[in-house]
């Protein structure tokens, strides 16, 4: 199961810099500051639907990301201006864990090579495409822009019930939010949130305890609940609980 959202640390890595002016980059789809150029044999909904999918982790106001795609024979090249400096503490696992998402949400399954490159889309290094495991994160139930990834042991129609309420009261038809759900070892009710963690640190701590509340009245009958932060791999960095 691939999460429709993207390893963070991509947002460091795209260079804060403009394209050198060029005509040759190919058309062009952009979202706030992520921009995606296409050319051969790479279609406009493909490059809008990886848009859509990167935009969530990538967007950065101020901050200008920029990418080509291409697909000159059978493989896709994913080419992203970098930031040199930046790129060097990156494993390569990190990219190919990107490719292998891109591959199996846009391009079914066809391979995708990951090129660095500097600001006139020159590749400065490849990456050659190579499956990767990919955790699995839970099934994934959605309602609107809203994803929850129930894990094994936790009831599906209880998941379809909150993604259904937290697209009500949270849902605003742009950048996908996912949530996971679980019980733990004592079966108090466990939902991980994706958050950035910049952002929610502004948020003071008394509306998370009442997110949780409302969670806990609205989608559990009242029963103990634990809403986590987390990273988007569903890490917890902060975790607060109701009863």
């Amino acid at each position: 199961m691939v999460m429709k959202i993207t390893t963070p640390l991509f947002v460091l890595l795209i260079a804060t810099i403009q394209l050198i002016s060029c005509n040759n980059y190919g058309d062009k789809v952009a979202k706030d500051d992520v921009e995606i150029y296409y050319k051969d044999n790479i279609t406009k909904e493909q490059a809008q639907q990886t848009l859509e999918f990167i935009h969530p982790s990538w967007n950065e106001p101020g901050n200008k990301k920029s990418v080509q795609l291409a697909k000159p024979a059978d493989t896709v090249y994913f080419r992203m201006v970098i930031n040199e400096e930046k790129a060097k503490d990156v494993k390569d696992e990190s990219y190919l864990l990107l490719a292998n998402e891109i591959s199996i949400n846009i391009f079914n399954g066809s391979p995708v090579n990951v090129d660095l490159t500097n600001n006139n889309f020159k590749t400065i290094r490849t990456l050659h495409f190579k499956k990767m495991e990919t955790e699995n994160y839970g099934t994934k139930i959605s309602s609107g822009n809203i994803d929850v990834y129930a894990k094994e042991n936790f009831n599906e129609e209880e998941a379809r019930k909150l993604a259904e309420f937290l697209n009500r009261v949270d849902g605003d038809g742009s950048d996908t939010k996912s949530f996971q759900a679980y019980t733990d070892e004592s079966g108090v009710y466990s939902i991980n949130m994706v958050s950035n963690r910049e952002k929610s640190s502004v948020v003071t701590e008394q509306e998370f305890y009442d997110l949780a509340a409302l969670l806990s009245d609205s989608v559990f009958n009242g029963n103990s609940l634990v809403l986590h932060l987390t990273d988007n791999t569903f890490k917890p960095y902060q975790s607060f609980k109701h009863k």
